[in-house]
């Protein structure tokens, strides 16, 4: 699930920032489709992230350990990206390096970059720290009480639709987002099992649920644009945790119980070598996600891969070089995340005693 996760954020990413303009150019059709799947596959990928959070650790016992892990993790990834930048700046001081390190600038750029987590330079990474401080009493209220928990779960899934219901998104954060899937997650573990709905998951229904979930946000999109207050949507923060994050989070949820459901078949027939192929892959993920998120990776790996890769001419195109180039950024960043891993990152991890 983490792998599916992570190559749906990188294929929306892709859609949202690579120089083809696909939700800004063209009809007023595929320029929904576009924004949808900008919506729906990032924060469905986003959500499964947070699911598996609460799923996992429910029943487990805090450990500061876990987050120093993220943080030193994050400041691993990205103290790098900058150091580079300032010898760029010494060897080739380009207008855009020049003005990163100017007077004005300096403190910002420092402190986005070595301190990333707790600035939201990658607003995921600070909101799912923010989240695994708050666990222990977000675990204490899904052990406290099923009806009590679930009513609060109800009580946020309403606060959700506060950027579609009303003039600001403010009580509905980045933060709140993060803690309501996690207590998901943790309900789903504690007292899904006798779901109904958990059993009546099949691959061939949910293919049905997410296409026809995807169609739905479309069409909200559509609307949207066609009667002119998309931009008043995307005008804010409402855009990072989806525009409707309802149908995201049913989807990631339904994903989990029927994966949850699948598990003990699946643990049955595949081998150890294959299982521990996806461990591997599925470990490299938050990499994947450190080094193409950077603001300053992010500016230049797009512009580069729209140079090198020309603009399809048309819907199927799009389709077929999307999912090239999601596969192709997924592969080789997995494969450096995995490296970068493997040299730096465990070996600090482990010298702080942040990893066994």
């Amino acid at each position: 699930m983490r792998i599916v996760a992570m190559l749906l954020i990188v294929s929306c990413h892709v859609v949202a920032n690579i120089p083809w303009n696909l939700e800004d150019d063209g009809d007023t059709v595929s320029r929904a489709f576009a924004i949808a799947w900008d919506q729906y596959a990032g924060q469905i990928g986003v959500c499964i992230f947070f699911l598996l959070s609460g799923y996992f650790l429910v029943n487990k016992t805090f450990r500061a350990s876990r987050i120093l892990s993220v943080v030193v993790q994050t400041f691993l990834y990205s103290a790098p990206v900058i150091a580079l930048q300032a010898v760029l700046l010494a060897i080739h001081p380009s207008d855009g390096i020049s003005a990163m390190f100017s007077k004005g600038q300096l403190f910002h750029t420092l402190y986005s970059s070595l301190l990333p987590v707790f600035n939201g330079t990658y607003w995921f990474i600070t909101a799912y720290v923010l989240m695994m401080l708050a666990s222990p009493y977000l675990n204490r209220i899904l052990h406290d009480s099923e009806r009590s928990s679930r009513n609060c779960i109800v009580l946020l899934l309403a606060v959700s639709m506060m950027p579609v219901l009303s003039l600001s998104p403010s009580v509905w954060t980045t933060w709140t987002y993060a803690i309501t899937v996690y207590l998901i997650g943790g309900w789903m573990r504690l007292y899904g099992v006798d779901l109904r709905v958990r059993f009546n998951c099949r691959w061939q229904m949910s293919v049905i649920y997410v296409v026809a979930a995807y169609a739905m946000l479309s069409a909200f999109v559509y609307a949207s644009l066609r009667f002119g207050f998309w931009d008043w949507l995307r005008s804010d923060e409402r855009r990072t945790f989806g525009v409707i994050p309802l149908l995201e989070l049913a989807i990631a949820a339904m994903l989990l119980m029927m994966t949850a459901s699948l598990r003990q078949s699946v643990r049955n027939v595949k081998s150890e070598k294959r299982g521990h192929v996806i461990m591997t892959i599925s470990s490299s993920v938050f990499g994947v996600y450190l080094i193409h998120e950077n603001p300053y990776v992010r500016a230049n790996l797009w512009r580069a891969l729209g140079a090198l890769i020309p603009a399809p001419g048309n819907t199927a195109g799009v389709i077929v070089e999307t999912v090239a180039i999601t596969a192709g950024l997924f592969v080789m960043l997995s494969a450096a995340a995995f490296m970068y891993d493997a040299i730096v990152v465990h070996p600090i991890q482990r010298l702080l005693k942040l990893r066994s």
